[in-house]
Parts: structure tokens; sequence; C-alpha cells
């Protein structure tokens, strides 16, 4: 295996300015006085007749991406004190618990129009977002299924936050498309509110459980860092 598929994320060089659509409300989408996390699923329908600007589409497919289907995670500021945040984990397909998501490409969005008490969770910069990977080290596996949440379902690792972390990085708001690995044990840490879109199955045609080594050949062209 080459070096650089051993690292768990890479900046893409893809402009998302322009992607959305000035007309769309994220309210329509999202209870954003849900907390702590929640997660929603959005439609190919939404992306084409709703969210996506028809434009930056059209740039999106010409760069050989698919955009079918996405995921929304909206990480309430009532948590996000100390070490706050998911526990590691891997992402699993909802309603198939032991099948792995191998990877995502997020970015962040801008909530704060459509939520009018981000001032009182706010303190000072809101940009930030770390994403930590974590080696197994023998653990055993924890299945938790929060279903109740909208979130599907995720494998926990007890114990890794007591191990040297394999990689970390921030996703915030002025963080280019950023391509990550899901299944390598990785938690989210976020002080602020925070507001992430996660798209799958990037290439057009490919298999969805696509492993991690296979998407960084296929994305080698668009990798910056």
């Amino acid at each position: 295996m080459d070096n650089y598929k051993q690292k768990p994320w890479y900046r893409l060089n893809v402009n998302v300015s322009g992607a959305i659509r000035d007309d769309f409300d994220w309210r329509s989408v999202i209870n954003f006085d849900e907390g702590p996390i929640s997660c929603y699923t959005v439609y190919k329908e939404q992306i084409y007749d709703e969210i996506f600007n028809k434009d930056w589409l059209e740039y999106w497919h010409s760069i050989g991406l698919t955009l079918n289907e996405a995921f929304l995670f909206w990480r309430h500021g009532e948590i996000m004190t100390g070490p706050a945040g998911d526990p590691p984990h891997f992402d699993t397909y909802f309603n198939e618990p032991f099948r792995i998501h191998h990877y995502g490409c997020n970015w962040t969005l801008d909530y704060k129009p459509f939520w009018d008490k981000w001032k009182g969770f706010v303190d000072g910069e809101d940009d930030d977002g770390v994403m930590t990977w974590y080696h197994m080290n023998g653990q055993d596996l924890s299945y938790n299924y929060k279903e109740e949440q909208g979130r599907g379902s995720t494998l926990l690792v007890p114990g890794l936050l007591d191990h040297q972390p394999v990689s970390t990085i921030d996703i915030g708001k002025n963080s280019p498309p950023t391509l990550v690995r899901t299944s390598l044990p990785h938690k989210v840490v976020s002080q602020q509110p925070r507001l992430l879109l996660t798209i799958r199955n990037l290439i057009p045609g490919a298999r969805e459980d696509m492993l991690w080594e296979e998407i960084v050949d296929k994305l080698k062209h668009l990798i910056i860092e």
C-alpha cells in the first residue's frame, strides 16, 4: 500500500462557494433546537430540486463526482464544552450495524441565519470541529443503535481515548472540503454549534462500499493536502 493511503484525511481542491441556493432555508430540513447531536438524510430530490444550485451541480459533475444522497450532522451548543462529542466509533449503514461506511466528503455550513439562539452558545471564534482518529489496539467493539436520534447505527470502540491518536484535523467553516476516513475509529469534538454536510458515494457507478484506498486513488487529481 502506498504511504499516502495511510493518511485518514485529505483536503480537496473543490470549490463549494455558491453550492447552496440563496433561497433555501435549512429549517425545512433541520430542527436546530434539537440536540445534543442529530443527523438528517438529504435525498436526491431535495438535492436537485431545492438545495443546490444547478450551475454548481454541473461543476461538481464536471470534476468527476456524483451527488445522490448526503447527510447533515447538527451539533447543538448545549453539550459543546470540555471533551464533549462522539466517542470513538465507526460509521455504519442505517439498519446494517456491521456494514461500515469507508469515507465521506465533509464541509461545514453556515447555520446562523436560521437559528437565532446561536449567540447563547458561541464564545469567541466559532470555527472549530476537531476530528481525531485512533488505532484499534485490540479493543472490543460495542454496538450502539441510535435510531431515536435519527442517526442510524454506530459501532463504538470503548477505551481508545486513553491511546495516542493516529491523526487530528480541524474541519471548520474556513476549511476546504475534506475527504475523511470513517472506517477507522474516529471522534469529533466541537466547542461551538456546528452544521456539517457529508457526502458518500462520490464516484458515478462505483460500489457503495468502496474502500478507503480505492477512493483515494479515484480522487488523487483533487487532493491538495
